[in-house]
């Protein structure tokens, strides 16, 4: 299974405008294997995360907002994909937590 299968698979499935932009996210590691996606997930998230945190505010609120929501599910889907693993959830949770906050400090 890839990470494009994992993701369609996922439910419920998010409002079709949000799903867009996850799938747009997600597009470069879609075909990657799911074993990858919490790790993916997190950081594609991360990395839209610092992208929207340098940027100045000068979009729309609806596209900020649109940008928010993506960040927010693809972390979700992270820890998602790390239930799925319980073993493996405390370390994967640290290391998604300290990499989300580290975007706010860069």
């Amino acid at each position: 299974m890839t990470i494009g299968q994992w993701l369609a698979e996922r439910t419920p499935r998010p409002p079709e405008l949000l799903a867009e932009r996850i799938e747009r996210a997600l597009e470069q590691c879609s075909g990657a294997d799911a074993g990858e996606a919490a790790e993916s997930c997190s950081a594609v998230g991360e990395a839209m995360l610092r992208r929207f945190l340098a940027e100045p505010p000068n979009a729309s609120k609806r596209e900020m907002a649109l940008d928010l929501l993506t960040i927010d599910a693809l972390v979700t889907y992270a820890f998602e994909d790390s239930d799925e693993e319980p073993d493996a959830i405390g370390a994967r949770a640290e290391g998604v937590m300290m990499r989300i906050a580290g975007a706010g400090s860069a």
